[in-house]
């Protein structure tokens, strides 16, 4: 049979260990810290208007918090944030700001998409980033791939040519122009 502990077996227990904290003395614990995290944060800022000051129930921020709605209470605690990081009051600003006008200098130029521009995509397994590796090779369009040896493009493009199919993608890019320069 399983050994089971009778009442007259358990040890007794130490009168020197505490007892766990019950849930009214935790809910008093955290309320005297409250009420002491309130009274240092109203030493640390003195209120700004002399008629809060002699107000008791407007000093201390854990009764406006109370009263505050929820928006309230997420913009107390901002200013609050605010206030603590730099140590003076957040400066006074619509929630809602206006979008600012972006000058036409200030708007990124996007190059004119031609179709030469476009036609290295056409090579197979060819992406946006190769694409962008041959155009550093100075290779812009099909046309210019064409007359290229496999090893010479493979020379161009630098340790990313070893894993290229560029003798495919010569041959792609004669068949394409050869095709391209055919008359109508």
């Amino acid at each position: 049979m399983s050994e089971i502990s009778s009442p007259e077996t358990r040890d007794p227990v130490d009168p020197a260990d505490p007892a766990p904290p019950t849930l009214a003395a935790r809910l008093a614990e955290r309320s005297r810290l409250r009420a002491l995290r309130a009274e240092r944060l109203a030493r640390l800022r003195p209120p700004a208007d002399p008629e809060t000051a002699a107000d008791p129930e407007i000093a201390d921020p854990e009764t406006a918090r109370s009263e505050a709605g929820p928006d309230d209470e997420a913009e107390t605690a901002l200013h609050e944030f605010l206030r603590a990081l730099t140590g003076e009051p957040p400066p006074s600003a619509p929630v809602v700001v206006e979008a600012a006008e972006v000058l036409s200098f200030q708007r990124p130029e996007r190059p004119a998409s031609s179709p030469a521009a476009s036609d290295l995509e056409r090579l197979p397994g060819v992406g946006p980033n190769l694409v962008w590796a041959l155009e550093q090779a100075g290779i812009g369009c099909l046309a210019d791939l064409a007359p290229l040896a496999p090893e010479e493009l493979v020379r161009r493009l630098g340790p990313i040519g070893r894993l290229v199919p560029a003798a495919g993608w010569v041959d792609t890019a004669r068949v394409d122009t050869a095709w391209t320069a055919l008359p109508d």
